[in-house]
């Protein structure tokens, strides 16, 4: 995953929102959003190079998202999607795990990950930043910390904050924003050490290309009833649409927040 933005609390109907798209190169194997087969409990897409996945959900209610941080160089160790399965699998409440996460944060290419059940998400990240419980609110995250000003979570943002106010539930809105192919002005782009052709092309919330770009757009909702749905869009070279899946599942009892 390499842009996401969620409202904790700020819609009527959903206490939960998540709008988030995956980018990665169009050559590297991955399945649709569907119940794993070696855990059915968990419901989302899976990348089938490493094991994991950018961002899943389980049918008790958890989910976890990662994104990775951008540092050229700084790429080693073990698949950052590795940490959405186990903060899947895992049962404990969510600042039991943070603790573990911290200890364990440089056997892993440099990450982000949000996780926990129903409003109670803690984030943590590889270089020693977290969170337990996010209070109620909007958040974005890219590929540098939670919130942090880039141009592309920014609009991301504001566009998934206004859904909320306007009491929403048309997803083709959030859809649409997630598709949203403008680049950044150069003066906004951040220096990631990618150089500037590069940092222009990542800076749009969705990126087209013919061997990399956005594989996939998702949107986790959570209402009031602990009705999960999780809204899966795929997209192959050039962003050409290649599928969807909506999967929906009753939670037992959703976590209240924080």
């Amino acid at each position: 995953m390499c842009l996401l933005a969620l409202a904790i609390g700020q819609h009527p109907l959903y206490p939960l929102v998540i709008a988030a798209n995956r980018d990665e190169y169009h050559a590297r194997p991955s399945a649709a959003a569907a119940p794993w087969p070696e855990h059915p409990q968990i419901v989302g897409g899976r990348d089938l190079t490493a094991g994991g996945s950018w961002m899943a959900a389980s049918l008790s209610g958890r989910v976890a998202m990662v994104t990775n941080i951008r540092r050229p160089g700084a790429s080693k160790g073990r698949s950052r999607g590795h940490l959405v399965r186990e903060a899947l699998l895992d049962d404990r409440d969510p600042q039991h795990l943070l603790a573990q996460l911290r200890a364990s944060a440089a056997e892993y290419s440099p990450y982000n990950l949000i996780f926990g059940r129903g409003q109670q998400l803690a984030f943590v990240n590889s270089d020693g930043d977290s969170i337990a419980c996010l209070p109620a609110g909007t958040y974005a995250l890219s590929n540098a910390t939670l919130d942090t000003p880039w141009p592309k979570a920014g609009k991301l943002r504001e566009a998934l904050a206004r859904w909320c106010i306007e009491d929403g539930d048309d997803e083709s809105a959030l859809f649409q924003a997630l598709a949203d192919t403008e680049t950044a002005a150069d003066a906004d782009l951040p220096d990631t050490g990618v150089g500037l052709t590069l940092e222009r092309m990542l800076s749009a919330p969705f990126i087209t290309g013919s061997s990399y770009g956005t594989r996939s757009s998702t949107l986790y909702t959570l209402d009031q009833r602990g009705r999960a749905r999780l809204h899966e869009r795929r997209f192959g070279p050039d962003g050409v649409f290649i599928d969807s899946a909506a999967l929906e599942w009753q939670i037992s009892a959703p976590a209240d927040g924080c």
